[in-house]
């Protein structure tokens, strides 16, 4: 079902894509820009796609292989990193927080 969504949604990039950033000469109002991501660089790199799945990721949910059909999600720039990169902790930001939590403990911050 995974492998399925995922076809779907490479899908619907490629369709709403502009390799050569020209925007879509069939538009409704003429100027050129309806699809969804009209810029080169996203044309092969679906960040929608890919944030989905970190965090799913993240969620530890399963996780996904591209078919062999998916050429897109097959594609180095698309595979997502396996190693974790650990949060800097900063002293000045960890302050911060600590301040603004006191000062706010009736709302619940997830920093």
């Amino acid at each position: 079902m995974l492998s399925d969504d995922i076809d779907s949604l490479t899908k619907f990039h490629i369709a709403q894509s502009d390799e050569d950033e020209q925007g879509n000469a069939n538009d409704e109002n003429g100027d050129g820009y309806d699809l969804e991501f009209t810029s080169a660089d996203y044309f092969i790199f679906p960040i929608e796609i890919l944030m989905w799945l970190a965090i799913r990721r993240d969620l530890g949910l399963p996780k996904y292989s591209a078919s062999s059909q998916n050429k897109l999600m097959l594609m180095e720039i698309n595979q997502l990193p396996t190693k974790k990169i650990s949060k800097h902790e900063d002293a000045l930001i960890e302050k911060c927080k600590n301040k603004l939590m006191q000062k706010n403990t009736d709302i619940t911050f997830e920093l």
